[in-house]
Order: C-alpha cells, then sequence, then structure tokens
C-alpha cells in the first residue's frame, strides 16, 4: 500500500488471506480483514493506526492477541473479534476507550 498515503477504508474481507502484515497508514479510519484464514495479527500491523475508527476481525483464526495490540488505537470505536478461537484475553487488553462496541460473540 506504498503510494497509497490519503485513503482512509480497506476492505479485504472474504480474500482468503492468510497473513497480513502490510504497513498501513495512518489516515486510514476503517479497516476489514473480516472471514480471511489469518491466525495472528502482527501488534505492528496496528501501531500508526491512530485514526482508526472500525476494525473488523471477525471469521479469522485468531488464536490469541497481544496484550498491547490496540494501545495506539486512540480512535477505536468499533471492533468485532467475533467468531475466532480466542480463549484467553488478557484483562489489559481493552484498555482503549471504545465508543461504541467490542463484539466477542
Amino acid at each position: 500500500f506504498t503510494g497509497l498515503a490519503a485513503f482512509s477504508e480497506l476492505d479485504l474481507r472474504f480474500n482468503q488471506l492468510s497473513e497480513f502484515n502490510s504497513k498501513l497508514p495512518p489516515s486510514l479510519t476503517i479497516l476489514y480483514l473480516d472471514s480471511n484464514p489469518i491466525p495472528y495479527i502482527e501488534k505492528s500491523l496496528l501501531s500508526n493506526l491512530t485514526n482508526l475508527v472500525t476494525l473488523g476481525l471477525s471469521g479469522l483464526k485468531l488464536e490469541k492477541l497481544d496484550q498491547n495490540i490496540f494501545e495506539n488505537c486512540h480512535s477505536l470505536a468499533e471492533l468485532n473479534l467475533s467468531s475466532n478461537k480466542l480463549k484467553n484475553l488478557d484483562k489489559n487488553l481493552f484498555q482503549m476507550k471504545l465508543t461504541s462496541c467490542i463484539s466477542l460473540t
């Protein structure tokens, strides 16, 4: 996504991605990675997404999340983690102030 510094939405749902580690622009406000067989999200993927408002991670194959994965997502209002294989979540995982909702079903 180099050279695309100004886009704000990225929808990659249902693309059979097994990994995703691209450097994303800080202008991104909406990111959907739902319904891809991604087992792990690198903390660095979200590290510069301070303007991210909506993050869709449902239907992945996530088994765990790094403790501080969302620490730089200061604008995050909606987070969908439903339909994953998450068993344990660190109590400090959701330190950010979500203004809308978290879906874990």
